[in-house]
This record gives C-alpha cells, structure tokens and sequence, in this order.
C-alpha cells in the first residue's frame, strides 16, 4: 500500500513539474515573481527526488535502522505500561 501511494503521489508531482515548467514566468516579471518560480520548481524537484528515494529504496540499511529503533520506542512504551499498571490498581484499592 505504501509503495502504491509513492507512485502515484511520485506521478502527480513529476506530472504538476512538466505542467508547470513552461507556464512559470521564470525569465519574466520582477524579481518576486522569479523568486517565486525558483522557490517552487525547488520544492517540487525535493518532492519529486523524495519519491523517488522511495521508490527506489536507495538506503536500506537506514530503513532497517529506523525500523529497529520504532520497534525499541513500542517495547519500551510497553515496559512502562506495564510497569505503571501495579502502581495504579495499588492507588485504587488504597483509595477503597
């Protein structure tokens, strides 16, 4: 599912790129208008190349990292709910 929507998304963006390329008044106008026109070819460009880094997996061992570190965060997330729990039912039947 995650690959599905890279593609599509990595689609419209090169797709709103070409579309926008020859219409954005990039060498006309005042200079707002063509910082504008960089700024947004730019952003598209850091779009499109992020889709692309995930369609192409370029840096696995990075993935496999982060995908160790969630997996520590959620044992760690469940060692502290668990270690709460008895104090809470402790407060509870304190309070009775």
């Amino acid at each position: 599912m995650r690959l599905l929507k890279s593609i599509v998304y990595f689609i419209i963006a090169l797709a709103s790129l070409f579309y926008a390329i020859p219409r954005i008044p990039l060498f006309q106008g005042d200079l707002s208008a063509q910082i504008f026109a960089v700024t947004w070819i730019l952003f598209a460009l850091l779009v499109v190349g992020a889709h692309l880094d995930q369609l192409l997996f370029l840096d696995e061992e990075k993935r496999k990292q982060l995908a160790r570190i969630k997996k520590y965060q959620r044992l760690k997330k469940e060692q502290e709910i668990l270690h709460l729990q008895p104090k809470r039912i402790q407060m509870v039947q304190g309070k009775r």
